[in-house]
């Protein structure tokens, strides 16, 4: 399969994980369930997982732009801060 393809297949994956993630969140009452929380762990580390498979992919091909990943990398930090935070307050 062409990396191309592959990449903008990849794509589609980190949009259908954080709607489902959100999904789980407004449907699902009991926000404090295990299920939900593990659930979202996974999800959350699918996100990721694809975002730097298909890093690995545009550096194969040579399109990478490391400026273009800076957001992401700062918003990742803060989201691992934020889910440590409310771990520690529970």
């Amino acid at each position: 399969m062409d990396t191309l393809k592959l990449e903008k297949r990849l794509r589609l994956v980190p949009l259908v994980s954080v709607f489902i993630i959100f999904g789980l969140r407004r449907f699902l009452s009991d926000e404090n369930s295990l299920l939900i929380v593990i659930s979202t762990i996974i999800l959350a580390l699918i996100c990721i997982v694809s975002f730097f498979y298909i890093m690995q992919l545009e550096k194969k091909s040579g399109r990478y732009n490391p400026k273009k990943y800076t957001l992401f990398y700062f918003f990742i930090i803060i989201a691992v801060i934020i889910f440590a935070a409310s771990m520690i307050q529970i």
